[in-house]
């Protein structure tokens, strides 16, 4: 969160308010991505651990 709010802030002073829904659009899709990547890796795990 702070990570987010950081960037987002430096958004605002660089580029203007305008561009800071593309930046909270890219976290949102980066989010989706590392939830598939966790939910991927979570199966992985329990299948070598039922081998």
């Amino acid at each position: 969160m702070t990570l987010g709010t950081t960037i987002g802030g430096w958004i605002i002073i660089t580029k203007g308010v305008s561009y800071n829904p593309w930046a909270g659009i890219a976290f949102g899709i980066l989010a989706f991505v590392m939830i598939g990547l966790r939910s991927f890796l979570e199966q992985s795990e329990m299948k070598s651990f039922s081998d």
